[in-house]
C-alpha cells in the first residue's frame, strides 16, 4: 500500500487546488443567510424559549450537514474531508455519492449521472476499468475506485479553467 503522507508531500492531493469556484466563506454566506434558514433559526429560537428541546433536533441536522468522502486505507474504510483525498486513494462510491476526483473503477458496477459534463440526460452504467470524472454523481450501485487525478488535474477543473 502507498503512504498517504508521501502523496501529500508530492502535492498529489486536493489541498493545493486552484479555486475555480466561490470561496468557502462566500458559499457559506450565500447558503446560510437565506430566508429558509432564517425561518428555521427563528423556529428553533421560539422552541428554545418555550422548552421542548427534543423538537430542536432538526437544527442540529442543518448545522452538521458537511459532506465527507469514504476511502479505504490500510484495509479500513474511513471518512475524510474532500481536501484529504490523494492520488491513488481507493474511494468507496455508492448511491448518492458525488464523484469529487477523476477515478477508475477497480471493483463493482455503478449507474452514473454525467449530465453536468456531457449534457446527456440518460444515466450511464460503468463497470470495472471505466473512467469516472469529477462533477458526476452516483445514482445506484457500489464500487471501489482508484483516484487518478486530484486538484487542478481533474477533468471538471480543466473544463472550468478553459471557460475562464
Amino acid at each position: 500500500m502507498y503512504p498517504v503522507e508521501r502523496r501529500r508531500e508530492q502535492g498529489k492531493d486536493n489541498a493545493g487546488e486552484t479555486k475555480i469556484t466561490k470561496s468557502r466563506r462566500r458559499i457559506v454566506a450565500d447558503n446560510v443567510f437565506t430566508l429558509f434558514n432564517f425561518l428555521n433559526f427563528l423556529i428553533a429560537a421560539l422552541l428554545f424559549g418555550v422548552g421542548p428541546y427534543s423538537n430542536m433536533l432538526f437544527i442540529m441536522i442543518i448545522i452538521l450537514n458537511r459532506p465527507t468522502i469514504c476511502v479505504r486505507r490500510e484495509n479500513k474504510e474511513m471518512r475524510v474531508e474532500p481536501e484529504e483525498v490523494v492520488e491513488d486513494d481507493l474511494m468507496v462510491l455508492e448511491s448518492g455519492s458525488q464523484i469529487c476526483n477523476d477515478t477508475v473503477i477497480v471493483w463493482g458496477t455503478l449507474e452514473v449521472n454525467e449530465s453536468l459534463l456531457t449534457w446527456e440526460s440518460d444515466a450511464m452504467v460503468r463497470e470495472i476499468g471505466s473512467r469516472l470524472y469529477s462533477g458526476s454523481s452516483v445514482i445506484s450501485g457500489k464500487a471501489y475506485v482508484r483516484v487518478v487525478h486530484v486538484g487542478g488535474e481533474n477533468y471538471a477543473a480543466k473544463l472550468a479553467n478553459e471557460v475562464k
